[in-house]
């Protein structure tokens, strides 16, 4: 039975009587680095391509950590934020991109993101990630601008970290498993170097 019909969106109010059988957790948002990127696999426009997708964080919103307050019954995260920002992190605001779901459940309220669904099976409660949905988020991100493209320094050490696994499989090719590594890397340093080329003649297109 899939419980999906349970979530609704953070900032609406909801009266149901079904809970998730799951612990309560707080809200949270999105935030970003500008030095985390990772190397995706997507369709855009028909055609497969690897980009570069931001590597979002999570900003728990627990009173008394990391800076988060409560006034009253409300959060206040104003300082929480203005910290990460002063350490060059940006955040996504959950309120633009509706990115947050809540579900009733055992203690309270349970916030996830909408990239996940759960479904009840044979007693058991079963969690599934949207990972296609959660990359297209991510380049919506990147085509409206909300961040800003990848420094070439971080798609170098990006490119360094991955020749250096290069590098350690290269003599070691005489064993199966090493070898599968080395030929991942080979592929992989590939790939950096052709994304690297396409985000420098095309910018922000390649996300389009």
């Amino acid at each position: 039975m899939k419980l999906n019909n349970l979530a609704h969106p953070w900032s609406s109010v909801q009266s149901n009587q079904q809970r998730l059988k799951i612990k309560a957790n707080t809200s949270f948002m999105y935030i970003h680095s500008a030095k985390n990127w990772e190397l995706v696999h997507m369709k855009i426009n028909k055609k497969t391509s690897a980009v570069f997708l931001p590597k979002l964080a999570v900003l728990r919103l627990t009173p008394g950590i990391n800076l988060v307050r409560k006034n009253g019954k409300s959060v206040n995260s104003n300082i929480a934020v203005a910290n990460l920002k002063s350490q060059g992190f940006e955040t996504i605001d959950p309120n633009k991109y509706d990115y947050l779901r809540v579900y009733p459940c055992l203690n309270g309220k349970r916030y996830e993101d909408k990239f996940t669904t759960f479904e009840q099976l044979g007693g058991s409660l079963i969690r599934s990630f949207d990972q296609n949905s959660y990359n297209e988020f991510r380049c919506q991100l990147m085509r409206e601008e909300h961040l800003s493209l990848p420094h070439e320094h971080f798609i170098k050490i990006m490119i360094n970290d991955n020749q250096k696994l290069i590098d350690k499989y290269a003599q070691l090719q005489h064993n199966p498993n090493h070898e599968a590594l080395y030929l991942k890397a080979v592929s992989k340093d590939k790939d950096l170097k052709q994304a690297k080329q396409a985000l420098k003649k095309q910018g922000v297109q390649v996300y389009e």
